[in-house]
């Protein structure tokens, strides 16, 4: 079922999404034959993701664009939350989860002053984070 509120995007608006935006490192599938540049990860998936994410919960420490969110949310994940630094990055994963269609939260959180409170979460990726 698509949320009513969700807006659907067409080709074009897609395509000068991709004209105005810095969105390299992950390649994700946007629709209508366009995804961004970037490597596209699949091997790092299954290994990460083999298991069954149905209803779990997932936290991505260092989201960038968001692609493992995307990927935990296609793959069945319940609550999905990425973390990034990079309000730029927050801004530009949200829009493309908009694109997707994925209920995914992203918030800006720096890993080296954030407190996790009583948040629990089933995974948690850290990925290509700490030698940045």
């Amino acid at each position: 079922m698509t949320n009513p509120y969700i807006k659907d995007w067409t080709k074009e608006e897609i395509e000068e999404f991709l004209l105005t935006e810095e969105l390299s490192y992950q390649q994700i599938d946007l629709g209508h034959g366009l995804t961004t540049t970037g490597e596209s990860r699949s091997e790092t998936f299954n290994a990460i993701f083999g298991h069954d994410l149905r209803g779990a919960s997932v936290l991505d420490v260092g989201s960038y664009l968001g692609k493992f969110c995307l990927e935990a949310k296609s793959r069945g994940a319940g609550r999905v939350v990425g973390w990034e630094v990079d309000s730029d990055r927050i801004r530009q994963a949200r829009t493309i989860a908009e694109i997707c269609k994925k209920d995914v939260s992203y918030e800006q959180r720096d890993i080296e002053t954030v407190e996790i409170g009583d948040q629990q979460f089933d995974l948690v990726l850290c990925l290509n984070l700490l030698h940045h």
